[in-house]
């Protein structure tokens, strides 16, 4: 049996989901090793021979040194939204895909001996707090802005004030959609998924939901909201830190009977949010009726769905809001400059080739 602190089992697993890969799929694509030894493995019930780790490591595209690397990471308390058409197969990998990605944050970390500062004390919510009346989120949310001296203002760079302000913040880039987000509460990171035709309005959103998670789960699960009900909290968190209800009626007013699309569209350039999540806070708030909301789900934005443009103005935010996560990269090509980083540690914790890299790093002042 593989000792119980060796890294290997899960290092196993983790590249075999990594790889989308059932155990008998990787069993099939090795063509000597059965499911049944695969599971013992990946149980650390037995040890491969030396012949056996170099088939394992060839089909999973992984070096022995990788495959003991040791385990930085635990993914234990994840807060996990994707949408129901999400497969568990899909679920495990993209998982895997924030441990790797979270593990190498950290090693990075570890490299420049650089560590976040310290966040935000937790949110909490009235111990009388009824679901049904969100002002008691609001106000959270503008005691977040006004604890990081943010007012009423635009927030330009979402991704670089929570950097700055001790998150670590991940993208995990997909082929398609069906997972938003997550949080590691534990390492204090805020997860977000992109695919081709994401939006920054929704990765901002997506980003504000779970900055949310992370501050008030603790305070909605000792309040045992359901989980739709912990969503609407969360939801209303975040469209009112991206856009506080004073600005909202600033631009829009108290109460409206009908609203231009470029009306609309302008405070959606202004603050970096969709039109739906305006929509949404302008009848949460009472500036608009149940009618006009209902209306602007069944009419509108199927005619945006049906025309496949998205929605109006996305275009038009993505070249004012450039929403990149930074921390990451700069504490690698540091840990390369001052000599921390092996140029070829650096590459893989980058994944560029390393004469890329040796171009992008080269030296201007020793």
């Amino acid at each position: 049996m593989i000792p119980h602190e060796s890294p290997f089992p899960l290092r196993l697993k983790q590249a075999r989901l990594l790889a989308g890969l059932s155990l008998r799929e990787l069993s099939e694509r090795i063509g000597t090793v059965s499911h049944v030894a695969l599971t013992k493995y990946e149980r650390g019930d037995m040890k491969p021979s030396s012949e056996v780790l170099v088939a394992l490591c060839k089909a999973l595209g992984r070096t022995p040194d990788q495959m003991f690397r040791p385990i930085r990471a635990s993914l234990a308390n994840v807060s996990f939204r994707k949408r129901k058409s999400f497969s568990e197969k899909q679920t495990s990998m993209v998982l895997e895909r924030v441990r790797s990605r979270l593990e190498d944050y950290l090693e990075a970390e570890e490299f420049v001996q650089e560590q976040v500062k310290p966040a935000h004390k937790k949110l909490s919510l009235p111990a009388n707090f009824r679901p049904d009346d969100l002002e008691p989120v609001r106000k959270l949310a503008l005691q977040l802005r006004n604890d990081w001296g943010l007012n009423e203002e635009p927030i330009p760079n979402l991704v670089g004030l929570l950097e700055d302000r001790g998150y670590r913040v991940i993208q995990i880039d997909l082929d398609e959609k069906g997972f938003d987000g997550c949080e590691v509460t534990e390492f204090r990171a805020l997860i977000i998924g992109t695919w081709p035709d994401h939006s920054v309005a929704r990765m901002r959103l997506t980003l504000a939901h779970e900055l949310a998670h992370s501050l008030l789960n603790e305070s909605v699960t000792k309040l045992g909201l359901s989980e739709k009900e912990t969503e609407s909290v969360m939801t209303t968190f975040a469209s009112e830190f991206l856009l506080p209800t004073a600005a909202l009626k600033r631009y829009l007013g108290t109460h409206r009977t009908a609203i231009t699309m470029a009306e609309l569209q302008e405070v959606k350039l202004r603050f970096g949010i969709s039109i739906s999540a305006i929509v949404y806070a302008l009848r949460s708030i009472g500036i608009i009726n149940a009618s006009a909301h209902r209306r602007f789900y069944t009419q509108i934005v199927p005619a945006w769905k049906k025309a496949g443009q998205g929605e109006p103005g996305d275009d038009a935010l993505s070249k004012v809001y450039r929403e990149h996560p930074a921390r990451y990269h700069r504490l690698v090509r540091r840990g390369i400059s001052e000599g921390l980083i092996s140029l070829s540690r650096g590459a893989g914790l980058l994944g560029k080739p390393p004469s890329e890299l040796r171009l992008e790093t080269g030296l201007i002042v020793e």
